[in-house]
Formats: structure tokens, C-alpha cells, sequence
């Protein structure tokens, strides 16, 4: 990926970039977490790319890293997060791409302090991210088939215990379907917070406050829910 990054700066006759969107930093080294931003898999980072040399700021540095994590990505220094303004004003004489959108104004002001010579674009990772491999394919498939497989076991739940007149409350479908989504192979925890609506309640966009209202046989109930398994993410409606 850092090869084919390179390659695309060159094409835009540009030796260095700076990345700020965190799902493009995971991606791009291959990393994930669930400790810095609730119900997504990235962390709070800066990432510079010059040449050969790589540098990840994150808080903490590599004490957060997977042990010899550091060894599989060649010229790779991981640096604390405090570190990241000083770094950018080193990349003096660079020829950076910078996209203003994608990069902290405070970021953006510093390259302009120096003598960079900036090249604002749009940057190449999110069109890379864009093309799944077959392996990438299987495992977002992999990953929708099971979690379409917890919603419609407890769409079935739902419709017997409505059936037998046991009215389940908005809250105890909740608690029951994620049960389900926590017992699937690979489950890294949700996506979202799981919305469980009966009746009016699902017309109330985005309906949070899943309670003991009872779903009753003949009324309208919507989930929208969403799980992270190994190699894809979830989000899905069922009504």
C-alpha cells in the first residue's frame, strides 16, 4: 500500500503527504482499535509520508502497538502524538500534496509558515480504499451473511414471543438481538448504537432510547443495527 502511495504522489509530482483522516490511517497500516473513538475502529492519529520515511504519531507511541508490529513496515518511526507540529515544520523543501479538507487548519497553517511547496488535492487513499481485493470481498460478504443471520434469528424470536402474546419490550429485543451479534465468530463489538422501535417510536429518526414499550402482533417494528467482524462492518435496517 505504501509503494502504491508513493506512486501516486509522483504522479502528482509530489515527494511527501500528510494524512489526517483516521480510517484512511488504518487502512493504509493496516491497524485498528476500539479504545479512542466510540463504536469505529481507528484511533486518534497524524501520519507524514516523505520519500522513504514514514512517521505515526499516536498517543502514547509504540507502547500501543502490537509487539514487532514496527518491523513489517519498512522506514517506519512512531512518535507521540505532541509530536506531530514540530515534524510537520521539518518537512521543509518538501513537495507536500496536502488536501485542506482532510487536514486540521492549525496543520494546514504551519506547512504554509514554512517553505513547503504545497500541492493542494484531493490525496490518493481514499480512491485506493475504493478497490477491494477478493480476499476483502469474501470478508465484508462473510461478515454481512452472519450478521444477517443474528437479525433474522431475532426477527423469529420476536414473532413468536409476539405470537404467544409474551409482548417483548422494545429494550429486551435490544439486549437480545446483540447477545446474538456477540456470539458470531470474529466480533469486535457494534457499530452504532442498535436503535429497537415498535410502533411510533419508528418513525422518530434516529430513535436511541430503546425502553420498556411492548411490541405487540400487528404493530410496525424497525432495528437498525450494525456489528464490526473480522474483515468488515455492518449497517442495516430491518422492519
Amino acid at each position: 500500500k505504501l509503494k502504491d502511495l508513493r506512486v501516486r504522489l509522483a504522479a502528482k509530482s509530489a515527494d511527501a503527504t500528510v494524512v489526517g483522516r483516521l480510517d484512511q490511517i488504518a487502512w493504509l497500516l493496516n491497524l485498528r482499535s476500539f479504545d479512542d473513538v466510540p463504536y469505529n475502529p481507528v484511533f486518534e492519529a497524524w501520519l507524514i509520508v516523505a520519500g522513504h520515511r514514514v512517521q505515526l504519531f499516536l498517543h502514547g507511541g509504540a507502547n500501543r502497538l502490537p509487539p514487532g508490529w514496527a518491523r513489517g513496515v519498512p522506514g517506519i518511526t512512531v512518535l507521540d502524538y505532541a509530536a506531530f507540529p514540530k515534524a510537520l515544520a521539518r518537512l521543509r523543501g518538501r513537495k507536500v500534496l496536502l488536501d485542506p479538507e482532510a487536514v486540521s487548519a492549525a496543520a494546514v497553517k504551519i506547512l504554509r509558515r514554512t517553505t513547503s511547496r504545497i500541492v493542494e488535492s484531493p490525496g490518493p487513499l481514499d480512491d485506493m480504499k475504493a478497490i477491494k481485493n477478493p480476499s476483502e470481498m469474501r470478508c465484508i460478504a462473510r461478515a454481512n451473511e452472519l450478521a444477517s443471520l443474528a437479525k433474522t434469528r431475532a426477527t423469529l424470536w420476536l414473532r413468536r414471543e409476539t405470537a404467544a402474546g409474551a409482548a417483548p419490550t422494545e429494550r429486551g429485543f435490544l439486549r437480545y438481538l446483540e447477545s446474538l451479534y456477540a456470539a458470531l465468530p470474529g466480533y469486535r463489538g457494534l457499530s452504532f448504537n442498535t436503535i429497537a422501535a415498535t410502533g411510533a417510536h419508528g418513525a422518530i429518526v434516529h430513535y436511541g432510547a430503546a425502553d420498556d414499550t411492548r411490541a405487540r402482533r400487528g404493530d410496525l417494528f424497525l432495528m437498525d443495527s450494525g456489528v464490526h467482524l473480522d474483515g468488515g462492518t455492518t449497517d442495516d435496517t430491518r422492519t
